[in-house]
Formats: C-alpha cells, sequence, structure tokens
C-alpha cells in the first residue's frame, strides 16, 4: 500500500516540530552542565552589599575599683558594608567594615542602686563566611572581627544620692557571630547572635551578648 506524498509531507512537519523544543532542551541541559547558564543560588552573590541589625544586648558587670556594675538590659543597632567574594557555588566570603551602638542603663552595685548609662560604639573589621545548604533560600552565616570599643559611663545617682559623674576610654573589642537569613529577590532578612567582648585595661573582660533581627541589601 502505497503513502501519498501529502501524509509523508505532513508526517515529516510534525517530526520536525517536535524535535525543536527536544533540541532547545539537549542544549540548556548542556548549559547547565557546563556551568555556562547556571544562576547562583538565591543568597549567594558576588559583589557589594549594605547590612544593618538591630536587637537586645545583655552586658556583663562593669568592674570598677570598689567592685561591680550591673546593667540592665539594652539595645545594639549595627551598619555594616562589604564585599562578598564567591569561593563556590555555596560558599562566599565578605570581608565588612561595622560602626554600632550599643546601649545599656545602670542597674546596681554594692553601694546600692544606680542609676545612669553605658553606652559602646564599636568599630569593627569583619569576615563572614555565608554558606547555602540544599534548603531554598536558607542562608546560614558564621563570621568574626576585631577593632576598638569606644565606650562612656554616665553615672547620675547612688542609692538615690544624685551625681554627675562621666568618664569614656577607648579599648581593643573582638567579636564572633553567627545566624540564618532567607533570600528573597536582592535581599536577605534573618535572625542572628552575636558576642561582643571588650578588654579594658588592667579589668576583666566586658562582654555583650545580643539577639538580632538582620537585614541585607545586595547592589
Amino acid at each position: 500500500m502505497k503513502k501519498s506524498p501529502c501524509k509523508v509531507k505532513q508526517i515529516s512537519l510534525l517530526l520536525g516540530s517536535v524535535s525543536l523544543p527536544l533540541g532547545a532542551i539537549s542544549v540548556l541541559a548542556g548549559d547547565d552542565a557546563s556551568g555556562g547558564m547556571t544562576m547562583p543560588p538565591p543568597g549567594l552573590r558576588s559583589g557589594g552589599y549594605i547590612a544593618t541589625d538591630a536587637g537586645v544586648n545583655l552586658a556583663d558587670d562593669l568592674s570598677i575599683s570598689s567592685g561591680s556594675i550591673s546593667l540592665s538590659p539594652g539595645v545594639r543597632w549595627d551598619f555594616s558594608t562589604g564585599y562578598a567574594i564567591k569561593l563556590s557555588d555555596q560558599i562566599t566570603l565578605a570581608p565588612e567594615v561595622e560602626l554600632g551602638v550599643i546601649y545599656n542603663a545602670l542597674a546596681s552595685a554594692s553601694a546600692g542602686p544606680y542609676s545612669g548609662s553605658y553606652l559602646q560604639v564599636p568599630v569593627m573589621a569583619n569576615a563572614i563566611l555565608n554558606w547555602q545548604m540544599d534548603i531554598p533560600n536558607l542562608v546560614f552565616y558564621a563570621g568574626g572581627g576585631a577593632g576598638l570599643d569606644f565606650n562612656i559611663l554616665n553615672v547620675s545617682g547612688v542609692n538615690g544620692i544624685g551625681l554627675d559623674v562621666t568618664g569614656g576610654e577607648t579599648d581593643f573589642a573582638w567579636q564572633v557571630m553567627a545566624g540564618v537569613k532567607y533570600s528573597f529577590g536582592s535581599s536577605e532578612v534573618g535572625v542572628g547572635y552575636k558576642y561582643l567582648a571588650v578588654q579594658p585595661s588592667g579589668l576583666e573582660t566586658e562582654g555583650n551578648n545580643t539577639i538580632l533581627l538582620c537585614y541585607t541589601l545586595h547592589f
């Protein structure tokens, strides 16, 4: 039985139309395998960024000549900018600089209730390692840094007696941090933890433990 030329032409056209999308799929698959068209995982972008975070700060007691002063829970705010360097598809390393403000009210000491404030301004150079696991849009980070902590202690009262005593100094400081962020578009939001250790001359290390909400914008 002979096939008509018309039917043969229709079959060849149908096969040709099917082969076009199959060929496109194979080209895309080849590009993915070679890395030519693979998009970076969300949150692991190379390039510049700015970031900010804020949260509750729990500070260690302050060492003074007559003993120590306890501090009430306070607040911390930081602003940082840096540049993320892509080490692999899942890891970036970001050097950054950070400026922060930490405020705690004075609570009590051996002499009785204290009133006043303790203000810190840390200026830090950090290195942050970002790592994206196989969980979509989630980026884990950890890092550390070192710098200076500018601090001012103001005592406005002791045991109900009004005073006006202010003193300040600049101390070496270091910190470590870790947290998790959710990536969307060019932004990331998340939660994190920072421990800032301030080392006054001749006194014990004063620690700051902070739980933070953080936001990062890549550009």
